[in-house]
């Protein structure tokens, strides 16, 4: 599609005010196309329109459910609106689809249930914890490199008082 195309050449220049028109003349048309949605969002991310991203991206998922990557960047628009219930479900959407292959998949699922145990500070909040845990491990194990991660699992270690 064009418009589409087009709209990703303003998002690419870094416009992305003229990047939502196109996707938006591109979603009139097409109103099917998950991939203006999920481009629309996108630029609306950018733009700091974080509702109207997070809808579109809802929109798209709606469209193309075994889109990894739109329920993802879904996570990360919750994350940012402070919603952290919806962002583990995305992030968890997110890892289902890919099977868990995806690094940074992965992290943030366990960043956000790490934040979320902080926050809850009772059984369900354990609960979180152990799994942010085991999620830290297999990135270990997959990353070994990655220093966050070590970081992360001797602050959970702590906490748990291991």
């Amino acid at each position: 599609v064009v418009l589409n195309s087009l709209g990703n050449v303003y998002a690419a220049a870094d416009n992305h005010e003229r990047a939502v028109s196109y996707y938006r003349r591109t979603i009139q048309l097409y109103p099917n196309f998950p991939e203006a949605h999920y481009n629309l969002a996108g630029s609306l991310t950018a733009l700091g329109r974080l509702d109207a991203a997070s809808k579109m991206y809802e929109r798209s998922i709606h469209l193309d459910p075994d889109d990894a990557e739109a329920h993802f960047r879904l996570g990360n628009v919750q994350v940012r609106l402070g919603d952290l219930r919806a962002a583990e479900k995305a992030y968890r959407a997110a890892n289902a689809l890919n099977d868990g292959g995806e690094a940074s998949y992965l992290y943030h699922l366990a960043e956000v249930l790490l934040v979320s145990s902080e926050r809850e500070n009772s059984q369900g909040g354990r609960g979180k914890l152990i799994e942010a845990r085991g999620l830290y491990r297999q990135l270990e194990n997959s990353n070994p490199g990655f220093r966050k991660v070590r970081t992360r699992l001797a602050k959970i270690a702590r906490y748990l008082d291991e």
